[in-house]
This record gives C-alpha cells, sequence and structure tokens, in this order.
C-alpha cells in the first residue's frame, strides 16, 4: 500500500499561538522539485464579524527576500459562517428571541414544542440553562433539528459541532447578540498554489503563508507540498508509518 508521506511533504508553515491583527508571515519553503503546495489554515475563536484571513506569499529565498502575494491565493475565514464548531451563550432569551442554524429558525417561547421548532426561553435568572438545554434540544432532533450537526449544552452555553468534518459545515445567526451570542470556536480553510504561479523569471522560488486576523486569535497554518518529481524526505520528531497491506 502506498504511504502518503511518500507523496506529500508536510511541514508547519506557521506554528500555532494567538495572532494579533498585525499580519504575520511564517516560514518560507522551497518549492523546488513540488508542482504544489496546499496551505491549510486552523482558526480558533472568533466573535461575531470578526475574520481570520489566509493569503500565499513569495520570495526568492528562505529569509522571505522581497516577499510580494500571490495574485488570486487567499481565502478569508467569516465568524459564525461555514464554520466546524461553534457556541451559541444563552442570557435572560425572551420569547421570539431565535437562533438560525444552516438555515433552520428556531425561536424561543413559553413552553419547549420541537415539532414547531420552539425552544424554551426562560428569562428568569436561573433559567440560562433551562433554554441553552431546550436549543440543543430541538437542534439535535431526527426530524426537525439541523441534519449533520450534534448540540450540547453546559449550563448557559450551547456547543454545536459538524458529525463529519469536511462533508458539513456550520453557520449560524442569532436575533440579539445580547440574548443568544454566536461565537466560532473552530474552522478551517485552505488555499493550494501551482510553482507555474510564482514570479519564476524573477527568480522568486520559495511560498509561505501570511495570515491576518481581524481581531486577536488562535491561528495555525500546516503546508502540504506535493506533485513533487520524485519521493521527498520527511524528517519528524516522531512517527509511526507501517501501513499493512
Amino acid at each position: 500500500m502506498h504511504k502518503l508521506n511518500n507523496f506529500l511533504k508536510i511541514d508547519p508553515a506557521l506554528t500555532a499561538a494567538e495572532h494579533g491583527t498585525d499580519a504575520v508571515t511564517g516560514a518560507f519553503y522551497k518549492m523546488g522539485q513540488f508542482r504544489r503546495a496546499l496551505f491549510v489554515l486552523i482558526a480558533g475563536a472568533l466573535a461575531k464579524d470578526t475574520t481570520s484571513k489566509l493569503q500565499i506569499v513569495q520570495a526568492t529565498d528562505a529569509d522571505g527576500s522581497n516577499a510580494k502575494d500571490i495574485a488570486n491565493a487567499a481565502c478569508t475565514i467569516i465568524a459564525n459562517t461555514k464554520v466546524n464548531s461553534l457556541k451559541i451563550t444563552a442570557a435572560k432569551v425572551a420569547a421570539n428571541d431565535t437562533i438560525t442554524v444552516n438555515g433552520i429558525t428556531f425561536t424561543g417561547a413559553s413552553a419547549e414544542a420541537v415539532a414547531e421548532r420552539k425552544f424554551k426561553a426562560d428569562k428568569s435568572e436561573t433559567g440560562d440553562p433551562v433554554t441553552a438545554a431546550s436549543i440543543a434540544d430541538c437542534i439535535n432532533d431526527a426530524v426537525y433539528g439541523v441534519p449533520g450537526v450534534t448540540a450540547s449544552a453546559v449550563d448557559a452555553v450551547v456547543t454545536l459541532t459538524v458529525d463529519e468534518p469536511g462533508k458539513t459545515v456550520i453557520t449560524a445567526t442569532s436575533s440579539s447578540t445580547t440574548t443568544l451570542a454566536v461565537a466560532t470556536i473552530s474552522a478551517i480553510a485552505f488555499v493550494e498554489v501551482e510553482a507555474t504561479q510564482l514570479d519564476e523569471d524573477s527568480g522568486f522560488t520559495h511560498v509561505a503563508a501570511k495570515v491576518t486576523n481581524s481581531v486577536a486569535a488562535d491561528s495555525s497554518v500546516t503546508l502540504l507540498r506535493g506533485d513533487a518529481r520524485y519521493t521527498p524526505d520527511q524528517v519528524v520528531a516522531a512517527s509511526k508509518d507501517d501501513v499493512s497491506d
């Protein structure tokens, strides 16, 4: 059986950390024998209306000399839009407050009615956990809930995760950022470039990831180079790559 690490070179393009609003560029890697490079951005917590942008840049050496953006090689994660997981925090939710998940709207009411997509909106001092649990019940319902998404409630917070990452994503909005605050927990994005996109005539040979967040946020980027002319070397701290036929 063919091993993936015989075809892909895997490297940390940007180490996981909290990055601020200033653009941060990771290490530069030589394309060399590789014809393609895939940069994968993993973003952490993002509040409503915040973003994390991935731009691929090129340079003439590993030190990043003459660095410049590669045209048409960028993408942006928008909080609460097509993410892997997010949370909804209930805070004295009122009747008629709404939460919409993947186009399905659930409305606060005096009593839970799953078949009507109504959750119990308990506005009392101790009612937030009740509201959160009711929202989770509605989202998890096999008939009237949200397909491919699982909700769990702890205290006043409802956490939504996709059942099969890469196949399903979550987009959520609410009628009130005060009573039903929606925030991203994690999201993924990627940009793929070809060696032909580099300005080779001017000596550009290396690529790197540049991440710009609209607010300070945790993020990391992994680089996978492939379509090589020969099997790449892969030296790592530890590995287990035996594959049974």
